[in-house]
């Protein structure tokens, strides 16, 4: 009978280089998760899901890739150590040769390395894979920016919430109070119900906000959370934990900047807010407008705003004249903690009222943020191509004056006529003929934003 003779190390180096290769390639499928998830979720056709700017963006998962990379990494030196152990236990042994009739102690060193390595298969791998453990906790709260920006429909808002969120870390609800159903502000009844939620959301204190998250939870309504990049980055490759409110928490916590935009709020309800918040969260406000005639223009072209409250020109005047007045007192109230922004001259000058804002805000104008504007702001569109009405891509300044374009004469006096003083307080100049609108630029257009604090 034929001797089979294996030498013992060979053997081993054999088996090591088999389940190195392996876990390689668990390594390449856990970092191009994330991309292939994706594109199984455009395939679906969800409008909402296309109109989030940043999902692909490369610097946000950059870093996501890089704490899994470790983590897996980690995983690797494990088994090379447990490998080494063998190996050194190996060497006490007799001499380094195994005969078939010595195949079961082989075998049996085979069968507890298998076993060592069936906790690190793919399933287990995502499922014990945890990026926040990564990701130190802000214990020292003060040193977190709370930001508002409080605004109304078709305003530019999804643009500036995401410009603001560019920053790695920053935790970004979008439009909390969708869930209110409600298309303009709220009433004085919700104050109470609305303030809540957004102090709540504000300490990270998700655990008495089921109903919220239930609401956002929905297929149609994902998207809330989706704009919230840091969150959804961190938490998409296990997608239940993005629903999970102690995992919601669990990330908040770790943002040292955390971000509310609404469109549903006015600044009297922002004031009690901010009263309420005071002396424990340093709240800054940004109190965003734009043209009434353009917002008029923009809203015209949604069919779910033509049909009520949203397109009707005096409930936006307003509501607008309202805000002026309390955006008058908070400031007397809190000084530089409200700022006024115009969408024109964030349109018109970029870069530069960006970093204005940053500034006013003490937060950093990142790398990833300038580049943000410049692929927003100076977006290459296809000829003939439809626009994403929600979409933020726009060469912006194509945009300030379309509502020239898209209302009559006799609908801007009536926008004119029922604003009134807000023309004078924001700084947008009057048209009295066709040939005002025909000749309208920048120039002849806008004025000095008359609010205080203004950022332009």
């Amino acid at each position: 009978m034929t001797m089979v003779i294996l030498h013992r190390y060979q053997v081993l180096i054999l088996i090591i280089t088999c389940f190195l290769g392996t876990c390689l390639i668990i390594l390449q499928t856990v970092l191009s998760n994330d991309s292939r998830d994706r594109r199984i979720v455009s395939n679906r056709k969800r409008p909402e899901i296309n109109n989030i700017p940043g999902i692909e963006g490369r610097s946000f998962h950059r870093d996501l890739k890089s704490e899994r990379l470790q983590y897996v990494q980690k995983i690797l030196k494990q088994i090379s150590d447990h490998h080494q152990q063998l190996l050194n236990e190996s060497e006490n042994d007799a001499p380094p040769v195994y005969s078939i009739n010595k195949w079961s102690e082989f075998k049996a060193q085979h069968n507890q390395t298998k076993n060592f390595l069936s906790g690190f298969n793919y399933r287990n791998l995502l499922q014990t894979f945890n990026p926040l453990l990564g990701i130190p906790v802000i214990k020292d709260t003060s040193k977190v920016k709370y930001l508002l920006i409080s605004t109304y429909f078709r305003t530019g808002s999804s643009f500036t919430g995401d410009l603001l969120q560019q920053n790695w870390k920053t935790f970004y609800s979008y439009e909390p109070l969708h869930y209110t159903q409600i298309q303009k502000h709220l009433d004085d009844k919700y104050d109470d119900e609305a303030i809540d939620l957004l102090d709540h959301i504000y300490r990270c204190d998700f655990a008495p906000l089921s109903n919220y998250i239930r609401w956002v939870k929905k297929v149609g309504n994902r998207y809330l959370f989706k704009w919230n990049r840091f969150l959804w980055s961190l938490c998409n490759i296990r997608r239940p934990t993005c629903f999970d409110p102690k995992n919601i928490a669990q990330t908040c916590v770790r943002a040292p900047y955390r971000i509310i935009k609404t469109t549903r709020l006015s600044l009297r309800t922002v004031e009690k807010l901010m009263d309420k918040l005071n002396g424990t969260i340093d709240l800054k406000v940004i109190y965003l407008v734009r043209d009434p005639r353009a917002i008029l223009n923009s809203r015209q072209k949604l069919s779910w705003c033509t049909n009520s409250s949203c397109s009707d020109i005096d409930t936006i005047c307003s509501e607008m004249k309202s805000d002026i007045s309390v955006y008058k007192r908070l400031h007397d109230k809190y000084g530089d903690r409200v700022m006024a922004v115009r969408h024109e001259d964030l349109s018109l000058q970029p870069l530069k009222v960006s970093t204005k804002l940053f500034n006013m805000l003490e937060v950093p104008l990142s790398k990833r943020a300038q580049r943000f504007l410049r692929q927003n702001t100076e977006a290459k569109m296809k000829p003939n191509s439809t626009v994403d009405p929600y979409s933020v891509k726009r060469i912006s300044k194509e945009v300030v004056f379309k509502w020239t374009k898209g209302l009559n004469l006799t609908v801007i006096k009536n926008v004119q006529e029922s604003c009134g003083t807000v023309f004078d307080d924001l700084g947008y100049k009057l048209i009295s003929s066709s040939k005002d609108m025909e000749m309208m630029d920048a120039e002849k257009h806008l004025m000095k934003n008359l609010l205080p604090s203004a950022v332009y």
